[in-house]
């Protein structure tokens, strides 16, 4: 019983901890964009104007996307956040910031390339997707520059706003006839509504042509995009929401995907985090030892990759 109550205050303060970081960086987010409305009837200082070149000249595709952190209460301003259902897939940026006559490319996580394929996306646009290899669809999670505009300092409204009406008045999608792969804009559900909360737990399934739910991702309505992990974006798996969201129920098939040794969602995810350090610290392991190789063969060379996708597939954020 001692480890159960140990459990749930460590929880309260780490939600505790967490809500905090969140009222702050909103606040520094609402301070910055003060500072720069007061200036924007001036041209840019050169400072910024170097900041925003270097943001993207530089622009690697490693490491440069904005991570979720679990869940660990439910928000005391829920109606603040928009809902996006997520599929099991491969986290990756599609660009065609490097290319040209169409062409795209699209990076793991790690920087390293994808694939290649046409879209009728302008020229000097980066987007934030997620990669279905079962369903061969590119879901579109998020716009990070868009036709040479750089969204990284728009909120979240905006940014989903945008992209949609994009991705409606312009038909975005892969035009590579030598490829069958298709673009699908994610659903968005703001959760102002509660209805619209009930409908989307409540959809089974909730994709088509076999593509499965891997979980739930939380987006503050007036978070930046951030780079890395940031507590105004959070996650669940489906099993969790009616733990962690009492209010909400999800319809019983997602709860009977709960792994068989599950107690609750604060255990998994103590366990679920000790798991994927073990699996990087394995991963760092190859890498070191490949690095140190001269001659280094295909199979270790696949099997480098194979552990990244597992890292990828295994938590979403």
């Amino acid at each position: 019983m001692s480890e159960f109550k140990n459990l749930y205050k460590n929880q309260s303060n780490l939600a505790q901890q967490q809500s905090l970081r969140r009222a702050k960086l909103l606040e520094e987010q609402k301070q910055r964009r003060e500072n720069q409305f007061s200036s924007q009837r001036d041209i840019k200082s050169e400072n910024e104007q170097q900041k925003k070149k270097k943001i993207y000249k530089d622009f690697d595709y490693k490491n440069n996307l904005m991570l979720s952190e679990w869940m660990m209460e439910t928000p005391e301003d829920l109606e603040d956040f928009l809902l996006i259902p997520c599929p099991k897939g491969i986290r990756s940026t599609l660009s065609n910031e490097k290319t040209k006559n169409k062409n795209c490319r699209l990076y793991y996580k790690n920087g390293t390339e994808n694939l290649r394929f046409k879209t009728n996306l302008p020229q000097q646009t980066i987007l934030d997707c997620i990669l279905d290899k079962i369903s061969n669809t590119l879901f579109i999670l998020d716009v990070i520059k868009y036709d040479g505009r750089d969204f990284m300092n728009c909120d979240t409204s905006f940014r989903h706003f945008w992209i949609k009406n994009k991705f409606i008045e312009s038909d975005l999608k892969i035009i590579d006839e030598e490829s069958d792969m298709k673009m699908q804009l994610l659903d968005v559900y703001d959760l102002a509504d509660s209805n619209q909360g009930f409908s989307c737990f409540q959809k089974y399934p909730m994709f088509n042509e076999g593509t499965e739910l891997d979980g739930f991702l939380f987006y503050h309505k007036e978070a930046d995009y951030t780079i890395g992990e940031t507590p105004l974006v959070l996650w669940l798996f489906p099993f969790m929401i009616e733990e962690v969201l009492s209010m909400f129920k999800v319809h019983p098939n997602y709860n009977n995907q709960k792994p068989d040794n599950y107690r609750n969602y604060l255990d998994y995810i103590k366990i679920f985090n000790e798991t994927l350090k073990k699996k990087r610290r394995s991963r760092n392991k190859s890498e070191s030892s490949m690095e140190i190789q001269e001659n280094q063969d295909e199979n270790e060379f696949d099997m480098q990759n194979e552990i990244q996708k597992m890292i990828d597939l295994e938590r979403f954020g």
